[in-house]
């Protein structure tokens, strides 16, 4: 009787160990991958938020480029600020409100008339009847998923 037992407990204790290992070891797994793909999702998600949030805003900001002033805005402005971003879209705003409204900490001091020069990780609110730039507005998320892709090249 006693015999039986210990030659249970020298086969239960290794079956005991490889399935503590093997649910380590799946743990291990699944971790990797969940932060893997959570990694991944974000930046997928944070591009797909700023172009999305563009084409959104159309209502509410001219995106056209068909006013004559748009080089001389952005002339105006680089004066003030060195832009970090060759291709820059300017915007005239027209529902201030309606951006308020739907984030009032981004577009906190936006009025109706400024321009927003918009570029690949950040936007400038610029006011230009008293030739000032009102707000610089950073897409953080964009911003981080640039660095870690020049730090891994």
């Amino acid at each position: 009787m006693v015999f039986e037992r210990k030659k249970e407990q020298k086969i239960l204790l290794p079956i005991l160990l490889l399935i503590l290992i093997l649910m380590v070891l799946m743990l291990l797994i699944l971790g990797w991958f969940v932060f893997d793909i959570k990694k991944s999702g974000v930046n997928k998600w944070t591009q797909k938020t700023v172009e999305s949030n563009l084409a959104e805003k159309k209502d509410s900001l001219n995106l056209s480029n068909t006013d004559p002033e748009v080089g001389g805005v952005v002339e105006k402005v680089s004066r003030h600020i060195l832009f970090p971003s060759k291709e820059i879209t300017v915007a005239t705003v027209k529902d201030a409100e309606k951006l308020y409204k739907e984030n009032p900490v981004i577009y906190q001091y936006i009025k109706n008339g400024q321009k927003v020069l918009i570029y690949d990780t950040g936007a400038i609110v610029y006011d230009a009847s008293i030739d000032k730039i009102v707000d610089v507005i950073q897409f953080y998320a964009v911003r981080q998923e640039k660095l870690a892709g020049q730090v891994k090249q």
